[in-house]
């Protein structure tokens, strides 16, 4: 899967350590990293706390780091790709005897789990201004999920069951990112609707009139 080239985001976040001990500090770092984000307070993700929590002076966090910010955005990239490879695999692996339902609940599960686990509204608004502001295209947020179009295309075209519409290359990039804003906006937005099973049930439901061949 491409990796950070949709967010205009240098591919490099941190100085990539040549030696096995470099590799461990930087793993440590973000270990340290993982356990701040767990206390969920943004004002903990600072570059004392995380010296304090990895067992590294600050000189050596900014060693591999430019920015302390650099690690948690590091982090949130991580995650996000690991979501989108499996979701990929997921799509590349759906049986085609199977119906448009149950590949729109397969989408929405992914994706929605994934919020649902990091679902506190002070961190996620934290992260994703840090993640804008460093964007050279901050407006392609959510672009990663065009990674995801040629493999809807060809399951489209190996279906069996006839319930899925015809689409173009554009028309898939366009409903895909539909079904991911009705997902996400909910939780960046603080809507108390963010992760209930309204929500769920209605990302479902777009999703299935999005990409269900008219009766």
């Amino acid at each position: 899967m491409q990796k950070n080239t949709d967010t205009g985001i240098e591919e490099v976040l941190f100085t990539r350590p040549l030696q096995k001990r470099g590799e461990m500090t930087v793993d440590n770092i973000f270990s340290a990293a993982k356990d701040l984000i767990k206390t969920g307070e943004p004002d903990m993700l600072s570059s004392r706390e995380l010296s304090k929590r990895s067992g590294y002076s600050i000189g050596s966090i900014y060693h591999y780091f430019k920015k302390i910010d650099d690690v948690f955005l590091s982090l949130f990239i991580q995650r996000r790709n690991k979501t989108y490879t499996i979701i990929l695999e997921k799509v590349q692996q759906h049986d085609p005897a199977q119906d448009v339902e149950i590949f729109i609940k397969m989408i929405v599960d992914a994706i929605f789990c994934e919020f649902k686990k990091n679902n506190n509204p002070q961190l996620t608004r934290w992260i994703i201004r840090q993640f804008l502001k460093r964007s050279k295209e901050p407006e392609k947020l959510g672009a990663i999920i065009d990674s995801l179009v040629p493999s809807v295309l060809q399951l489209i075209a190996r279906d069996t069951t006839g319930t899925f519409a015809p689409l173009s290359e554009t028309e898939a990039r366009l409903k895909l990112r539909a079904i991911q804003v009705v997902i996400r906006s909910p939780f960046f937005e603080c809507d108390p609707m963010a992760g209930t099973e309204e929500h769920y049930n209605l990302s479902c439901q777009v999703g299935i009139r999005l990409f269900k061949t008219n009766p």
